[in-house]
């Protein structure tokens, strides 16, 4: 009676199955293999490597890949989607909010770039219009992250509530304004 392989029970003409690939019995030393034999390979696409055994295990159990289930991509791309809609609508919305003429600027400690400002206007553009004392400068500003913006090289926070806009930088120093409404 012949032997059978433990793994996938083809019929064996050698300690090796041709079917499979799997060692049933000893495994062959380097000396008795012969280079030119012809080494039966896996169904798995690029699997040609003979496997390492420790002395315990005798057997090898080939897995194919596993595919991704369809319904996972759909989930994981419908979330990135709603993480977008938040992101452009949620996150991108202060800066929107930002945007217009304030007045009445005050505070206790004038702050860098803005010093003691009667006015910001901050355009969509890119500029803000700083007014003091009668006179207007313009500078260069950016939104880098929600409630946060550069203007002329320095890094501010903002908080908007309701008409009022406060401004803050990085001493914690802050200056106050209100909304200009149009009538």
């Amino acid at each position: 009676m012949r032997k059978k392989c433990k793994v996938c029970k083809a019929l064996l003409d050698n300690e090796r199955c041709s079917s499979c690939g799997a060692y049933n019995g000893i495994q062959p030393s380097s000396q008795s293999v012969d280079l030119n034999e012809d080494i039966p390979t896996s169904d798995i696409p690029g699997f040609d490597m003979t496997p390492e055994l420790d002395d315990t295990d005798t057997t090898m159990l080939l897995r194919k890949p596993e595919r991704l289930n369809p319904a996972l991509i759909f989930v994981i791309i419908f979330a990135l989607s709603i993480a977008s809609f938040l992101w452009f609508f949620l996150i991108n919305r202060p800066q929107e909010l930002l945007l217009g003429a304030w007045e009445n600027g005050r505070g206790s400690i004038f702050l860098v770039v803005f010093a003691e400002a009667d006015s910001a206007e901050f355009l969509e553009n890119g500029t803000i219009i700083i007014t003091q004392e009668g006179s207007r400068r313009s500078l260069n500003w950016e939104s880098i992250a929600p409630n946060t913006f550069i203007a002329d090289g320095e890094q501010f926070s903002y908080s908007i509530n309701g008409d009022i806009l406060v401004i803050t930088d990085r001493w914690d120093d802050n200056w106050t304004f209100d909304r200009i409404r149009d009538e």
